[in-house]
């Protein structure tokens, strides 16, 4: 999503674009955990009727639940952070435990839409540096992304340094864009 926000008198341009989680953590490890507790239940009774093979594959189970479930934990903040300064444009990638950050001039970037079996991908590209944006989004909002960030990029192009915010947001105003407006207001 996008936001919008005033820095030392300039407009910053901000999308975060995460992984769409369907559950909260908290509901998530409840779920681990009631799902390991039944399993601990059934391994402990199929134990004492003598069944050591169905506790060991129950023992198993449990470990593998929750080796998936730490696996899901490690990569449910994986995406993309996009900011737009006036004089520089920040990627950030968060990929499980690592991450890349890029600082590039605004006005060398150009975004690329992939081609082919990589159709429906979109690269901010900056000298040979290709960087792929909006991974973990739908193919709608990836298009949508895709274009305010092309959008802010040409309008950052289109604008000096000193003129930049106020040009910025009387785009906005032309365009219906209310967020940029009522900041600007403010």
């Amino acid at each position: 999503m996008q936001s919008v926000w005033w820095l030392d008198g300039a407009v910053v341009r901000h999308w975060r674009l995460t992984r769409n989680c369907a559950m909260a953590p908290r509901s998530f490890m409840l779920h681990l955990c009631a799902i390991g507790g039944v399993l601990a239940i059934l391994g402990t009774a199929f134990w004492f009727l003598g069944s050591t093979v169905v506790a060991g594959f129950c023992v198993l189970q449990i470990f593998v639940v929750f080796g998936s479930g730490l696996l899901f934990a490690v990569h449910a903040t994986d995406g993309e952070c996009i900011t737009l300064y006036p004089d520089k444009l920040v990627v950030q990638l968060y990929d499980g435990l690592h991450s890349r950050s890029y600082t590039w001039h605004p006005h060398w970037v150009r975004i690329v839409e992939g081609r082919g079996r990589s159709k429906g991908c979109f690269w901010l590209c900056h000298g040979n540096t290709r960087v792929s944006v909006g991974r973990h989004l739908s193919l709608y909002r990836r298009y949508k992304t895709a274009a305010e960030i092309t959008r802010a990029l040409r309008m950052c192009r289109n604008c000096s340094a000193v003129d930049w915010p106020y040009n910025f947001a009387r785009s906005d105003q032309l365009l219906g864009n209310s967020t940029a407006s009522s900041i600007l207001r403010k």
